[in-house]
């Protein structure tokens, strides 16, 4: 998972998603984090590291959450995302969608609006998922992504 200090690593984690790993180049929000993390009983349990998102590798990640901005370089996370994640994986984009690719599922409104995405639909060929499906809470809003938590 990626995060951006708001907490939804945390949630990941309390929604039994395992490793649950932050990564935030600002200092302050990664002290928030860990902060917030101490604060919910939670210290410990997720990791969260200061890190560039372009330089970690993602293969071994099945759910990843994204925060967009519109002055990231959407495409290039699209095709990072795709040449990393491996199928079946779950991609959640907050704030703003990724452009080129098609939601499984959509919630919320105006900056609290978040898409889910399966990577193997924006792939290529379907697979056989693995698994339930595994409802999971952003935001106060509730997606039903195509991929199973890991315990």
């Amino acid at each position: 998972r990626l995060n951006d200090g708001s907490g939804d690593v945390l949630e990941a984690y309390k929604q039994g998603f395992r490793p649950t790993v932050g990564y935030e180049l600002n200092p302050w929000l990664l002290q928030l984090s860990n902060f917030r993390a101490w604060r919910a009983g939670c210290y410990g349990k997720v990791f969260f590291r200061r890190e560039d998102l372009w330089k970690v590798n993602l293969s071994d990640c099945n759910n990843v959450t994204v925060f967009l901005a519109p002055s990231l370089q959407v495409p290039l996370l699209e095709r990072k995302l795709l040449s990393e994640l491996p199928d079946g994986a779950c991609v959640v984009a907050a704030r703003f969608p990724f452009l080129n690719w098609t939601p499984t599922s959509i919630a919320g409104d105006s900056l609290e609006t978040a898409w889910a995405y399966n990577i193997t639909v924006n792939h290529g060929p379907a697979v056989q998922m693995r698994g339930p499906v595994k409802e999971i809470a952003i935001n106060n809003h509730t997606l039903m992504p195509n991929a199973t938590p890991r315990h």
